[in-house]
């Protein structure tokens, strides 16, 4: 059934809806207002309502509606009127209920057997056609208009069961006439018909917020109705290159199942097409992005595309928020504010890290805060031992027993750890204790050990594919990495300026510029 809007004043659309649908249409506000009071599905309510108020007519409506109240009042059975219903089926001889009814088959017995939920009433006998019509009795049951008829003279096996279901009418299963969906569709245009969808599935069309991009997503929610084995996220084995097969089987499927609901007589131009083909595109493509995140270079390439086949252009699909995130802002920061990217060794990925120092007149405490881990706090800890063992060589009369420091770390993109950011947290200790900034986005990447010795990056084109997609323009590398220069991809050659440094204390002045 189609809802018109929840507004008791009808629009245009609820109108031509009612006129086109008739019968088959639900007030949303007549729902609230009947449910108060009774205990009773909401799809029950609306096959009633849509039986006796599907009507423009405010009078039809409004006696429709105390009609379906009445039968509400009638049948409907309250749980702790189990032995009153069964009192009045014997007096009347029949009684009619609006009750949830399920059917259990004893092999023993080869019989069907009948049970209402709310009137208690069990060893129900009813005929074996009814049960082989509606089927779905046996698995869970489903609510119904129900003739129970009373008769004592009935046993089975010794036991007098006096209790018949007469008629059946299944209120949860839905009898659909596709061809007068399909007719019915033709009187409205494309627009109109997703605003019908999103009225039916609770939803005001006409609202501000709904712009055409997001009532298609949500009206994606309904694709898995339409498209067997739908899946937007599926992926393949890692290292077999199926992923890329199944981001053609995604998008085909997205649209495949918006045209079906959309255009269910498969009438759509061309510019309706590419819509809703641009929309499944993109929303795959966000998959990508997030798997990149996640997997690194193996992932790195993003961009789908399709191809007019009149014109023959290619045409890609962007996600147009992704031009505008970068996690490591333009412009100068504070002394002892630095940017590294380190490995989460249990979540099996990089991430970006913020590392900021503040450096005050104290004692020589360390305070750290945020988001750290023991490697990470060990990291810490060789930097600002070296720094202190070698803070006079690097030509700065001050000494670390004069600064009390509290380092703060920042995980940008949720990553538990980062192993391997030692030569960060050294620059970083050693700017804010010089007062001195570093270039504009910056990343530091490496590790040393309390000698200063400086340790391969590893995974260095994932680590550089993360600095570059969060906004870094420079990052800085140890010597040790030239070899793997010529195996990085081209877009990060181009788009990164790649500076190496050969000991710690050649990467501090490079970082802040002082060569």
């Amino acid at each position: 059934m189609t809802a018109l809007a929840i507004d008791s004043m009808l629009d245009a659309l609820d109108m031509k809806l009612a006129e086109t649908f008739g019968g088959r249409v639900v007030r949303k506000d007549l729902v609230k207002k009947t449910k108060v009071g009774f205990n009773i599905p909401v799809y029950v309510l609306e096959y009633l309502l849509g039986r006796y108020c599907s009507s423009t007519d405010p009078s039809i409506v409004a006696e429709g509606l105390e009609h379906v109240k009445t039968i509400i009042a009638e049948r409907f059975v309250r749980a702790d009127e189990g032995e009153l219903i069964k009192s009045r089926t014997r007096e009347r001889g029949s009684m009619q209920l609006l009750d949830k009814v399920t059917v259990a088959y004893r092999e023993t017995e080869d019989k069907y057997w009948a049970t209402l939920a709310n009137s208690g009433l069990v060893y129900v006998h009813i005929a074996s056609s009814l049960v082989q019509q509606y089927e779905k009795l046996l698995v869970g049951g489903v609510w119904a208009n129900v003739e129970i008829r009373y008769d004592d003279t009935l046993q089975h096996r010794g036991v007098t069961r006096p209790f018949v279901i007469e008629q059946l009418q299944p209120i949860q299963i839905a009898s659909a006439d596709l061809d007068e969906y399909i007719d019915g569709r033709h009187h409205f245009t494309r627009d109109e018909w997703i605003d019908v969808l999103f009225r039916s599935i609770g939803y005001e069309p006409s609202h501000a917020d709904f712009t055409f991009q997001r009532k298609l997503l949500y009206l994606l929610r309904l694709v898995p109705l339409v498209e067997h084995n739908y899946n937007l996220v599926e992926l393949g084995p890692r290292g077999t290159g199926k992923s890329e097969e199944r981001d053609r089987k995604a998008i085909v499927k997205t649209v495949s199942g918006l045209l079906k609901l959309l255009h269910p007589d498969g009438q759509c131009d061309k510019v309706e097409l590419e819509q809703c083909l641009s929309f499944a595109i993109e929303r795959r493509r966000r998959v990508k992005e997030q798997l990149k995140r996640m997997g690194g270079i193996e992932y790195a390439k993003v961009n789908l595309s399709h191809i007019d086949l009149e014109s023959g252009q290619e045409m890609f699909t962007p996600c147009p928020e992704l031009g505008v995130i970068q996690l490591i802002p333009e412009g100068q920061n504070e002394p002892g504010d630095v940017f590294t990217v380190g490995l989460d060794k249990d979540e099996g990925r990089f991430g970006l890290f913020r590392i900021q120092i503040q450096a005050t007149k104290g004692n020589g405490h360390l305070r750290v805060t945020g988001s750290t881990s023991k490697p990470m706090r060990d990291a810490l800890q060789t930097a600002y031992d070296y720094l202190r063992a070698n803070l006079r060589r690097l030509g700065s009369d001050r000494d670390l027993k004069d600064f009390d420091l509290h380092v703060q770390i920042h995980s940008l993109m949720q990553a538990r750890e980062g192993a391997g950011i030692g030569v960060a947290f050294f620059i970083a200790l050693l700017s804010a204790v010089l007062a001195r900034p570093l270039v504009p986005q910056l990343v530091i990447l490496g590790d040393l050990t309390i000698h200063g010795v400086l340790m391969r990056v590893d995974s260095l084109a994932d680590k550089l594919k993360t600095a570059m997609d969060a906004g870094a323009k420079k990052v800085m590398i140890p010597t040790e990495n030239k070899r793997d220069f010529a195996d990085l991809p081209a877009d990060i050659i181009d788009k990164l300026q790649i500076v190496f440094y050969s000991d710690p204390t050649n990467a501090a002045f490079r970082a802040m510029g002082l060569e």
